[in-house]
């Protein structure tokens, strides 16, 4: 390291086999592949453990609290928010973790598993990837760290919200006005808090209209 440490670090059970190794497992030509990444990361000074901060991710939290409520100006509802996130999703896995020292590897493992869960919604989960994002970045900026191990983080896919497009109240006038007889313009006559879809209303309108065919003389 630029200020003298030696690191030592298993990367993980030796794999002598000819066949495939399991997830986790290393064979010679894999395990120099791994060396050969951690030195490119130490030259570009990408990698994680470079820099000493003497901050927990606890911590910083902390920090990057007060820099919503201090700077960002948050609402109080927007920070007893992020507090519950960081309390209940982020302090019980990384709180004690020196800040530089969490890694993208131990992030993406974590995401697998909050991604996984199926007790949360996938608004939930986006929002405290979220948070953690800025803690790390807020982190990466104030103590030099050289990257945000979640920047590359996918959020979880939400649900597309539906827009309803309803008639105004002159446009239901006119639809009773043109109704072919009593019973749709009883139905088009509806409170507009119940009135139908456009899309909706004209399918069931064009149904009503192609029952009505020719009668026999």
């Amino acid at each position: 390291m630029p200020d003298g440490r030696q690191v030592q670090r298993t990367i993980g059970p030796a794999w002598t086999a000819r066949s495939r190794p399991p997830r986790g497992f290393y064979t010679r030509r894999t395990a120099e592949a791994w060396l050969r990444d951690i030195l490119e990361q130490a030259r570009l000074g990408t990698l994680s453990g470079m820099v000493r901060t003497g901050q927990t991710f606890a911590m910083v939290a902390e920090e990057y609290l007060a820099y919503l409520a201090h700077d960002r100006q948050r609402k109080p509802s927007t920070l007893r928010d992020a507090r519950s996130v960081l309390r209940n999703h982020l302090l019980p896995t990384f709180g004690t973790h020196a800040v530089e020292d969490i890694t993208v590897d131990d992030v993406e493992r974590w995401a697998r598993e909050l991604k996984a869960s199926s007790r949360l919604a996938n608004a939930t989960k986006t929002k405290v990837i979220v948070i953690f994002h800025g803690v790390m970045e807020r982190a990466r900026r104030s103590y030099r760290l050289p990257h945000n191990p979640v920047a590359g983080i996918e959020k979880p896919r939400s649900a597309t919200k539906t827009t309803i497009d309803v008639f105004s109240p002159e446009e239901v006038h006119a639809l009773v006005r043109a109704a072919a007889c009593e019973v749709d313009a009883a139905l088009f006559s509806l409170p507009p808090s119940r009135a139908c879809a456009k899309a909706s209303s004209s399918r069931c309108a064009g149904a009503m209209s192609s029952s009505q065919g020719p009668t026999s003389a």
